[in-house]
């Protein structure tokens, strides 16, 4: 399913496992995990079946804050966030916004932390989704 804007690998793992993933990752490097949000279990609380869907909101200042001064309008897309659902074919993905675009879509243009946010989310994608 592809969606302007968003990046998504295909995951090897089951959600939660892909979910574990990128939290560790983002541990490693010293981000906070602000919340974690299951969508699925949302759902059910309203009666609807949902396939597994998770939510991780994460971020760290170093991150974040260079974008603050250019444009304070990025502050509706911080902190980050990875969703891992399953599709109807019981394929898993991690889904995140491709912070290049981010940066565009708030006219920050493709400075060097646009260009290293971006690097670095699509590089910890790939190690979260790879196989086992």
């Amino acid at each position: 399913m592809a969606v302007e804007g968003v990046v998504s690998p295909p995951g090897a793992r089951s959600v939660a496992e892909t979910m574990d993933r990128p939290e560790g990752i983002a541990r490693d490097k010293g981000l906070s995990i602000f919340a974690p949000i299951d969508h699925a279990t949302g759902a059910r609380s309203i009666g609807i079946t949902l396939r597994p869907t998770q939510r991780q909101v994460f971020g760290h200042p170093k991150g974040g804050a260079p974008f603050m001064p250019c444009v304070r309008s990025q502050a509706f897309d911080r902190p980050l966030r990875a969703r891992v659902w399953e599709d109807e074919d019981r394929l898993v993905w991690l889904s995140d916004d491709d912070a290049a675009r981010v940066a565009a879509r708030h006219g920050a243009g493709d400075g060097p932390a646009a260009s290293g946010m971006a690097g670095a989310l699509k590089a910890d994608g790939l190690a979260a989704t790879a196989s086992p």
